[in-house]
């Protein structure tokens, strides 16, 4: 009786998690906390639920020393370490914004090493399934921004979207997130999984329940299909587009699947996603946010970019090993308030250690959900997994790939569902080990 109590608590926690990452309000000022009212109730409620469940699993606890974990405690510790270094070294005082970062990084890492190894995979696959039926709701609320119906675009938008971005909200959606492109940044992953899905369901092999439910895949990647192109985010696109590509040449490289199968994907998968693309640069200059990529070296965004990074890489050879912390202070002497590259943001912030760590940790994800994704068995066994494992095999490649240009990850909230579909497939790769071991004896 008491295995099974933690069974449901173990679920429940689960469940509500993915829900409050995906529909958790931002509660704007004066809903703040901190000396200098800087952090958000809403940015405290993802480190406290996660606190909250992994002390709720103490009895049970079965800590995780994997790569991903070890990372995770590295990360951790330099961001910690940056943190003290910028106010010993520097004299900046703390902020409640740089402990936080301490605290959110220290929730992602017990995270993963306390839930991962107790999360059954029948508890993975219905989350999973969970973050595609929630995250296709937020298209429906996004549809209805775009056609400025009232209950979405004035009741619930100001619920979560910024007022700068409140204005374009029937041009940019931004669904259940403050702005377009994170919000195109959110849904790679469910698109991902409901591609992936989608493909499975047309094998020769799949299972009698996941042909019935083939429509509803589908429709889920048509929907977040849409999703995406409607915020005109090309940060969203690329991710997309470079993570189904990787995706589909990792499929026809490793043999995954029957040859007719793997013929069908890259015959429909690769002329789909072709036409798609040409069809967005051809008519580039027609949609404002698209044009640019025909043209990107002319393209005006990138070279402010250009000019901000020019200004920053002085202050950053200033501190290089450790950085100057979560702290935007060292800024100030210059004109610049965002670092619109992820690779320079980690440098200026934590470090050449910093991003070394943090490159390392994105590339263990990346090979854990290669694992997933080349496994026939899994996919056999678990089609529902082996979707998370090419969700975070393809967001994590297209957002390297974009990592020197763009701020990613750009949401602590983006980075949650990303560490939920990971500790998934985590659970997955874990009972297919077990399951193998077993058909051996």
């Amino acid at each position: 009786m008491l295995t099974s109590n933690w069974g449901k608590a173990t679920n429940l926690g689960i469940y509500l998690l993915v829900t409050v990452t995906i529909w958790g309000p931002y509660f704007t000022p004066p809903t703040t906390i901190g000396p200098q009212g800087i952090i958000r109730l809403d940015q405290v409620i993802l480190p406290l639920l996660i606190f909250g469940f992994v002390l709720s699993q103490i009895p049970r606890l079965r800590l995780s020393m994997s790569s991903i974990s070890v990372l995770l405690i590295i990360c951790t510790s330099i961001i910690s370490l940056s943190v003290l270094f910028s106010i010993v070294s520097h004299e900046y005082p703390p902020r409640m914004s740089e402990i936080f970062d301490v605290i959110i990084w220290l929730s992602y890492t017990l995270f993963v090493m306390v839930i991962a190894p107790i999360v059954p995979s029948s508890t993975a696959q219905k989350g999973i399934l969970l973050i595609l039926v929630l995250s296709v709701a937020t298209v429906v609320l996004a549809i209805l921004q775009s056609l400025n119906i009232p209950i979405a675009s004035e009741v619930i938008a100001p619920l979560y979207a910024t007022e700068r971005h409140m204005q374009d909200l029937t041009r940019r959606p931004t669904a259940t997130t403050i702005n377009p492109n994170i919000y195109a940044q959110f849904l790679a992953l469910p698109l991902l999984v409901s591609f992936s899905l989608t493909l499975a369901s047309g094998r020769p092999e799949a299972s009698a329940w996941l042909r019935r439910r083939a429509a509803f895949f589908f429709t889920s990647f048509i929907f977040t299909a849409i999703g995406v192109l409607a915020t005109y985010s090309r940060t969203g696109l690329l991710i997309n587009i470079l993570g189904a590509l990787m995706v589909i040449a990792l499929i026809l490289l490793t043999g995954v699947g029957s040859v007719n199968w793997r013929k069908r994907i890259v015959a429909v998968s690769s002329v789909s996603f072709l036409v798609a693309f040409v069809a967005f640069l051809s008519i580039g200059e027609g949609i404002g946010r698209f044009s640019e990529l025909t043209n990107p070296m002319e393209a005006r965004s990138l070279q402010v970019r250009f000019d901000k990074w020019e200004q920053i890489l002085p202050i950053i050879s200033e501190s290089p090993i450790i950085g100057y912390g979560p702290s935007k202070l060292e800024l100030n002497s210059i004109p610049v308030s965002i670092i619109d590259s992820g690779t320079l943001a980690w440098w200026f912030h934590y470090g050449l250690l910093g991003v070394v760590s943090f490159l390392g940790l994105m590339i263990v994800i990346f090979v854990l959900g290669t694992q997933t994704l080349t496994n026939t068995r899994i996919l056999d066994k678990s089609p529902v997994g082996w979707s998370a494992g090419v969700a975070v095999t393809g967001w994590t490649f297209g957002s390297l790939a974009l990592w020197p240009i763009k701020p990613l990850p750009q949401s602590r909230r983006v980075f949650t569902l990303y560490l939920i579909l990971v500790v998934f497939v985590i659970a997955i790769i874990r009972q297919e080990g077990d399951d193998k071991g077993s058909d051996s004896t």
